[in-house]
């Protein structure tokens, strides 16, 4: 586990493994392949076969849009690694600069074949990491300065009770 984030993820759709699995995988892969003109994308397993309903292209394709991708949902292959499987292609002028096999494998966590002993790092980077602390500090500041509680400062306005134990 990466940190407390991993508790609490809020994704779309009403599967984590069909949306949020997917929109890390796409987020990673664009990253990386920043370079590209256009996406393949292809789904196996219970991707292919519930995706549409889950959401699964349309997370896709929001992460990677600008750029153009086609997805494909694959109901005929068998994969015996995971049923959460997704091939992710970039290309550049019509030639592949990179691919992905990926297992979603359940509450936004991924696995990127061949890269077993990188695990995807979960939420943010330094300056990300930064920006939190400093908007933490700015926070318990005001605390201080307003001589409140922090349930006051989340509900100045009682709009609905605290109880403390």
């Amino acid at each position: 586990m990466q940190s407390l984030k991993e508790f609490y993820k809020q994704g779309n759709g009403p599967s984590s493994s069909h949306t949020m699995g997917p929109k890390k995988a796409a987020e990673m892969f664009k990253k990386e392949y920043k370079d590209a003109d256009f996406f393949e994308v292809t789904l196996y397993g219970s991707l292919a076969a519930t995706g549409k309903g889950h959401l699964t292209d349309y997370i896709i394709e929001q992460t990677l849009k600008p750029i153009k991708v086609n997805i494909i949902f694959d109901k005929k292959t068998k994969c015996d690694v995971h049923p959460n499987t997704m091939v992710f292609v970039a290309y550049k002028q019509d030639r592949e600069i990179g691919r992905w096999m990926v297992y979603s494998i359940g509450g936004g966590t991924i696995k990127i074949d061949g890269r077993e002993d990188e695990e995807p790092k979960e939420g943010e980077d330094e300056e990300e990491a930064e920006e939190n602390a400093q908007s933490f500090f700015d926070f318990e500041r005001s605390l201080a300065e307003n001589m409140l509680s922090v349930s006051e400062m989340s509900n100045p306005d009682n709009t609905y009770n605290v109880y403390y134990f």
